[in-house]
């Protein structure tokens, strides 16, 4: 089984049809978010953000757990070996679908189960650079979207010069396949909450990120398609890492 495959087993665990049971008081403990990369950057300031909605919303601690290396893998396996019993949650990244194919030899299969001056161009997402663009420190030549974020509306899209192209950073929570219903239903309820709250969206959007709820069916069509597009371009690049 390829090391990215069972990815897919997190997210998409109410598509893939969730066993086991939950109390209707879920959670009764704290829970664990895996976040698979180390604290500071983009994954890890949201996954802080949408742990203090859950756990002032719950009343229960949502614990941010780093588990960096690997190129996220490392992260993505802890979380699936953990027991899905709802009590462990993973912030799913662009990585992710990316290694199903730049990875040959991965334990998982995720659809089934600058500053200092020494770098000259970066990719990077907002959430982690957009202060260092507004504070001057770093240029920005272009946003990777289809359209302008609204927080640098003045950045042209790199598609304004490049007809098509788009590569969107996206993010999401998920649990091990098997989570219980209960769980799934009440993670994925707060979390819509919290997208549609304008305090929360707005913090959101000062880093430079926009909202898009919806159910755990619609997060596995994006991680599908993400997977599909960028199998597309690691094979095209003949990239690959053992």
């Amino acid at each position: 089984m390829s090391r990215f495959a069972r990815l897919a087993a997190i997210a998409l665990c109410a598509v893939l049809g969730a066993a086991g049971s939950a109390s209707a008081q879920y959670p009764t403990r704290p829970v664990k978010i895996i976040v698979s990369y180390p604290p500071g950057g983009t994954t890890d300031v949201l996954a802080r953000l949408i742990a203090q909605w859950l756990s002032d919303k719950t009343g229960q601690a949502f614990i941010v757990e780093n588990k960096p290396g690997g190129g996220n893998n490392i992260g993505t396996d802890y979380a699936l070996k953990q027991p899905a019993d709802g009590y462990t949650l993973f912030l799913t990244n662009p990585a992710n679908g990316i290694n199903h194919t730049l990875y040959k030899n991965l334990p998982f299969n995720i659809l089934t189960d600058l500053i200092g001056g020494q770098v000259h161009v970066l990719f990077d997402n907002l959430p982690s650079s957009i202060g260092h663009i507004k504070g001057g420190r770093i240029r920005a030549f272009a946003v990777t979207t289809t359209t302008r974020s609204p927080s640098l509306p003045d950045v042209p899209t790199v598609a304004d010069t490049v007809p098509g192209y788009e590569a969107s950073a996206w993010f999401g929570l998920g649990m091990p396949k098997g989570s219980p219903k209960e769980a799934i239903d009440r993670i994925n309820a707060e979390v819509n909450r919290a997208l549609a709250d304008p305090t929360f969206s707005a913090k959101l959007a000062d880093l430079g990120g926009t909202t898009l709820a919806g159910t755990p069916e619609d997060f596995g069509k994006v991680i599908a398609s993400e997977v599909a597009k960028w199998e597309k371009v690691v094979k095209a690049s003949g990239a690959k890492v053992e």
